[in-house]
């Protein structure tokens, strides 16, 4: 498997997983930004919240599939050695804050039932 990964990232898995985590963070902003519009926060001329809420949720998708092929460079090239264990807990950890929010998303009652959907983010409830 380490060879799969040194050919898919040319040799150079450190730097392919950096950028694609940066990607993850920055569509983590947007979706904070999406959200926002979804509830009604902000009020952008161009974006209403039907499209925003639906924004949001595909931009999520993509951020899960991103996390999901870093943490698979992560755990093919470096494994779960010592110096790494804390490394993978924080990943694993924010996979677990992904899926919470997304069944929060959902209707669910994540998060002792703080999750509440609005009229105005109802296309983001519909999953």
């Amino acid at each position: 498997m380490e060879q799969v990964v040194d050919t898919l990232t040319f040799g150079n898995p450190s730097a392919v997983k950096t950028v694609l985590a940066s990607v993850a963070a920055a569509l983590g902003v947007y979706q904070l930004v999406l959200i926002a519009i979804a509830y009604g926060k902000l009020r952008p001329r161009a974006l209403g919240a039907p499209v925003a809420s639906f924004t949001h949720r595909a931009s999520g998708d993509a951020i899960l599939v991103v996390l999901v092929v870093v943490a698979l460079f992560c755990l093919a090239r470096f494994g779960l050695e010592d110096d790494g264990a804390a490394h993978a807990i924080s990943g694993a950890a924010l996979m677990v804050v992904l899926g919470l929010s997304s069944r929060c998303c959902a209707g669910g009652t994540a998060w002792a039932g703080s999750c509440r959907c609005s009229a105005r983010a109802s296309s983001c409830c519909s999953r």
